[in-house]
């Protein structure tokens, strides 16, 4: 018989799991490659062609997976691409998360 400890200990090992799970493709699909976007560009980030408005694009499809207040400014600079002080404001929003989540996901997969 499994006891209610047993029991407990396995859920939250499931959830802590999940949770990983979830970081891991926020971090995948949309913050890293946002952020792998601008490289280069940190000097004028407007300087995109459009093979990179493509790819901003197509990045839009997992704005779901961002925080809150970063997808509020992907969507502002989404609608304005010429927004230079938007787009600053979002990539730091990205860098900042990334370094949350990246703290948090090391913390779920320590033993």
């Amino acid at each position: 018989m499994v006891s209610v400890a047993t029991m407990f200990t396995q859920e939250v090992q499931s959830d802590r799991v999940e949770e990983a799970s979830k970081i891991e493709r926020s971090l995948e699909y949309f913050y890293k490659s946002l952020q792998n976007l601008f490289i280069g560009y940190e000097e004028n980030p407007i300087d995109c062609n459009q093979n990179q408005k493509m790819k901003f694009d197509e990045i839009g499809y997992y704005k779901h997976l961002a925080k809150k207040g970063t997808r509020y400014y992907f969507e502002i600079y989404a609608g304005n691409l010429e927004a230079n002080c938007i787009l600053n404001v979002l990539l730091e929003h990205v860098k900042d998360d990334i370094y949350i989540l990246q703290e948090r996901y090391d913390e779920l997969n320590q033993p």
